[in-house]
């Protein structure tokens, strides 16, 4: 009898302990991954909302009017005004342009200071088109006094090569030529016939040794001209 006992004992407990591991749920490890959030830096430029006045602000604060006007209409930079590009671009310009307009980084100018002058420039009416006068061998001893910029300008030389010489899609970058003088004059007289100020009698030989040599040393930088304040 006792034995029956003690074995009916030892089933009941069996019993229990299987119902407790069948009641007991089996735990769940679920992973959460964080939707991660953008830095300023990074964030998309069409979360901004330009802001007009401001961006005139910076553009002036900045300096940028030194080059470029108050109204953005060019200067000894070029004319930004109703500008035709994407703001990648324009931003890309402002932290790496060509030589010599400084660089801006993101402790100058953020990443909405440039989308509020971006916005600015593209709210501007196009800048009127001028034409400068076309230099002749009656005013090239007028030109003898003229400074690096303003001879590249007066023989249009920044129509195809850029203000700065950084080139363009109409002509290569000429800012710190390294070809010799010679080279570059037999090149130049080569092509007159399409471009008039390349012949001897709109540009003599001195004249091009002064313009040669402003290029050499960066086209502008150390003249002080369009130097950032």
């Amino acid at each position: 009898m006792k034995r029956f006992v003690i074995g009916m004992a030892l089933l009941l407990l069996a019993l229990g302990l299987g119902g407790c591991a069948r009641s007991t749920p089996t735990p769940q490890i679920i992973i959460v991954t964080p939707t991660p959030i953008p830095s300023p830096a990074t964030q998309n430029a069409s979360v901004f909302i330009p802001e007009l006045g401001r961006g005139q602000q910076v553009f002036i604060d900045q300096k940028c009017v030194a080059c470029h006007g108050f109204k953005a209409e060019g200067g000894i930079g070029p004319a930004l005004a109703h500008l035709d590009m994407s703001f990648p671009v324009f931003l890309e310009q402002v932290r790496a342009p060509a030589a010599p307009m400084p660089g801006y980084d993101v402790f100058m100018v953020t990443e909405k200071d440039a989308y509020d002058i971006y916005g600015w420039l593209r709210s501007l009416p196009p800048a009127p088109v001028t034409s400068a006068p076309t230099a002749t061998a009656i005013d090239l001893e007028e030109c003898e006094d003229m400074n690096g910029m303003t001879l590249w300008i007066t023989f249009h030389c920044d129509d195809c090569h850029g203000v700065f010489a950084q080139g363009s899609f109409n002509g290569p970058p000429l800012a710190q030529i390294s070809q010799p003088l010679e080279e570059e004059l037999a090149r130049m007289r080569a092509t007159g016939d399409q471009i008039p100020e390349h012949r001897a009698d709109r540009m003599n030989d001195k004249l091009f040794g002064r313009l040669y040599d402003w290029l050499r040393t960066g086209a502008g930088i150390g003249e002080g001209e369009c130097a950032p304040q």
